[in-house]
């Protein structure tokens, strides 16, 4: 009875895996860390690193750059075996053609794996976080876990050593480290093995833009952004815009997620239900594409959102043009996933477990109390046809202002977002603003050019999820400004088309 009751409960969490598997679009896992070259190759950087004290995040930048020599690494492909049922959702260039399910490492991890070999004979182990290989035994651990899986080596043709690893065999990509230059201006997102990321945008193939959806290392990767950022503008670190939730990488460094990386995405997000498209939205034709509903401005829905747009400005002198409903699968993918993660993060915290009736009612008063519908944000016609793309990053948001941190910033009413400070108007004196639901979750007061909120639990280092800004006779309770440091925490709902008196 034991048994079939383990074996029940494994082909239950199989199930559940396999579904998030599929209602997620455009998700990828990092096969090895990423960090952008601009950071590696700059020794400003390098020394603001090593000085900073940070032990974690010295060693992360040190085993990133490192490079494999060349003269060690000989014409060898390193492969880890993958779950049973799981290996046909790989890119068949990548499986080894024995049908036992061995998938070829990305190059870089091969390079280092192999130099390694080489250089210690084939004995002790190394590191290639956040897993260690052990020679010996042939087990690739995971160090948080202890999760194991066989890894293997299988020796190449070396008739000509001249011949490059990528040169006798075509199927390892190079890797694309190098920024293209059409992406310079725009945010680069650090990455660790075991990230979950999601897609929203592609450029030539070869890179994409995606959104966190489950951290391997949260503290870690801000940690890193926190320090290259420290007494960089914002917007520019050497030319390099570094991010720890969304941006821009190489493809050739992620791969199918298996289901280790979707078991911690699982436990953030319980329901994968959660994931489906709002009731109000229309078919979606391509996930992959944004779409944009022009409302009736006799419906319902239009009504809802313009009384609470205009009830803070006045009638007289705002006219609206246009509301139109924005539909991108991807974003709201990912603000339902941070919205969860928040939700169930108190569940946690009263020691329910994540399916019982009490966790339920938390999770649902959490949400009441940490989710605001609507929040507004403002700003030229071209960054908002970014944002509903990309979703909202601090490379083109937060520009106008860092007097309550430097994240994103969202107003409770649209009257402040109306200025035309903010709402910049285009040539022919139409202005936009987007109507957003926000997770600002808990906050604090906000603190001028801080780049992340403060701390809210020194013993595990959680930091608060927003900043605030009072104004006026605001509260605590309710404040006038949120200022938000994950891209995820926000979906921006509606774009609004007005025209204000002058």
């Amino acid at each position: 009875f034991k048994y079939w009751r383990s074996h029940r409960g494994k082909d239950k969490i199989r199930r559940e895996l396999a579904t998030l598997q599929k209602s997620v679009v455009g998700m990828r896992a990092a096969a090895t860390m990423y960090i952008p070259t601009s950071i590696l190759e700059n020794d400003n950087m390098r020394m603001k690193i090593d000085t900073s004290g940070n032990s974690k995040v010295s060693s992360l930048v040190l085993s990133c750059s490192l490079k494999a020599d060349s003269s060690l690494v000989s014409k060898a492909q390193w492969y880890w075996k993958e779950t049973s049922g799981f290996v046909d959702r790989h890119d068949p260039s990548q499986v080894l053609g024995d049908g036992e399910g061995w998938i070829k490492y990305d190059e870089f991890s091969n390079n280092t794996i192999e130099a390694a070999y080489m250089q210690q004979q084939g004995k002790g182990t190394v590191s290639l976080d956040p897993y260690v290989i052990d020679f010996d035994t042939n087990l690739q651990t995971k160090q948080s876990t202890g999760f194991q899986r066989e890894v293997k080596r299988v020796a190449g043709n070396t008739k000509d050593d001249s011949l490059s690893m990528t040169d006798t065999d075509p199927s390892i990509s190079q890797s694309s480290t190098s920024l293209p230059r059409d992406l310079c201006k725009e945010p680069q997102i650090v990455l660790l093995a075991g990230d979950v990321v999601q897609i929203s945008k592609h450029y030539k193939d070869s890179w994409a833009f995606g959104t966190k959806l489950f951290h391997a290392d949260e503290i870690a990767a801000r940690e890193l952004v926190e320090i290259t950022m420290k007494d960089n503008d914002v917007e520019s670190i050497d030319g390099t815009n570094l991010c720890a939730d969304a941006g821009w990488f190489p493809l050739d460094i992620t791969r199918v997620p298996n289901p280790e990386d979707l078991a911690g995405l699982q436990k953030n997000v319980g329901d994968a239900g959660e994931l489906n498209d709002p009731n109000n939205w229309e078919d979606i034709v391509d996930p992959e594409v944004v779409q944009r509903h022009s409302l009736n401005s006799s419906s319902q829905e239009y009504q809802r959102i313009s009384s609470a747009f205009l009830n803070s400005l006045n009638d007289g002198q705002v006219k609206i043009l246009q509301i139109e409903r924005i539909q991108n699968r991807a974003l709201w993918q990912s603000y339902v996933v941070k919205r969860q993660t928040i939700c169930n993060r108190e569940t946690k915290l009263k020691g329910e477990k994540a399916d019982s009736k009490d966790a339920s009612i938390i999770r649902q008063r959490a949400l009441q109390r940490f989710e605001r519908c609507w929040l507004y944000h403002a700003s030229k016609k071209e960054d908002i046809n970014k944002i509903i793309q990309q979703g909202f990053n601090r490379s083109f948001c937060g520009k106008n202002a860092t007097m309550y941190g430097k994240g994103v910033y969202f107003a409770r009413d649209s009257s402040y977002s109306a200025s035309r400070v903010y709402s910049v108007p285009d040539k022919k004196g139409n202005q936009y603003m987007m109507a957003c639901r926000v997770v600002v979750g808990e906050y604090c007061r906000g603190k001028k050019d801080a780049v992340v909120p403060d701390v809210r639990d020194t013993r595990s280092h959680t930091l608060y999820d927003t900043t605030v800004g009072l104004l006026g006779n605001d509260t605590m309770r309710n404040p006038s400004i949120y200022v938000t440091y994950h891209d995820a925490q926000a979906y921006p709902e509606y774009i609004i088309k007005f025209k204000t008196k002058a």
